[in-house]
């Protein structure tokens, strides 16, 4: 049966979890006949952020003006009654609802997770929708243990907790061999490299990924001696695009 139904698309109860752009040069790479056929019908979307997420819509092509969207923000802060009310009540409309965040797949290290609870709540059905993620494209390309991994997200930006969280998941790629990954901004990027090359073992891997699928795109993977080595270091890890997922670091203990 298709996904959508054939008399009228949004009068079921879907809620599609719709994939953004990693950046200004993949458009076409990202973009699915199916999901733009989505977003050529679909009315309320649920947004991370309304600039990016109308710069998105912009970027789709649609046969439609971007005004036709009733476009909703989500609450930056923690959610109060009246941001769950008005939650609640888009669902209990009955028809479809999408929610994009600023870049990549919705829900994974981004904001959605209350929505879709809401929408289970509801009798939604829940559809996520095919996306690029810049973590497993980082993780394709490292050529780590794809296997086994952990996602630690931001790391703690003071130095005495970064040292911490650091050693501990050398550790653990020592104990265990998982793959551990994590991104951060870009104004803390080169920050973050002197910290894992002063904190690291020599022989840790460490891959830094950015600008995925960008024309700039870097995917590079040394041990930690190579890249304290390195003139280079993170210089060409700071070209970001408006939309993109920053800087993402991926390390994996030294094969034998």
């Amino acid at each position: 049966m298709n996904i959508l139904n054939k008399k009228h698309p949004m009068s079921e109860k879907k809620f599609y979890l719709i994939p953004t752009l990693l950046g200004n040069d993949s458009a076409i790479k990202e973009l699915t006949p199916f999901n733009k056929s989505i977003l050529e019908v679909i009315v309320t979307i649920w947004v991370e952020n309304e600039k990016p997420a109308r710069a998105f819509l912009k970027a789709c092509n649609l046969n439609r003006p971007i005004q036709d969207f009733d476009i909703r923000q989500i609450p930056k802060n923690d959610f109060n009654l009246l941001d769950m009310d008005e939650i609640n009540n888009c669902f209990k409309s009955g028809t479809s609802v999408g929610f994009m965040s600023d870049a990549g797949l919705p829900c994974i290290a981004d904001p959605g997770a209350l929505l879709v609870n809401a929408a289970l709540k509801s009798g939604y059905e829940i559809i996520p929708l095919v996306g690029a993620s810049s973590l497993m494209l980082g993780l394709m390309g490292s050529g780590m243990n794809g296997q086994q991994f952990v996602f630690h997200g931001y790391l703690p930006v003071q130095p005495k907790e970064l040292k911490k969280a650091l050693k501990g998941m050398e550790s653990e790629v020592l104990k265990s061999g998982y793959t551990q990954l994590f991104i951060e901004t870009p104004y803390r990027n080169d920050k973050l490299l002197d910290s894992l090359i002063e904190h690291l073992a020599p022989q840790i891997r460490l891959c830094l990924a950015s600008n995925l699928l960008q024309n700039d795109q870097q995917i590079q993977t040394r041990t930690i001696a190579e890249w304290s080595a390195s003139s280079l270091q993170s210089a060409k890890f700071q070209r970001f695009s408006y939309w993109a997922d920053n800087l993402q670091s991926v390390y994996h203990k030294q094969e034998n």
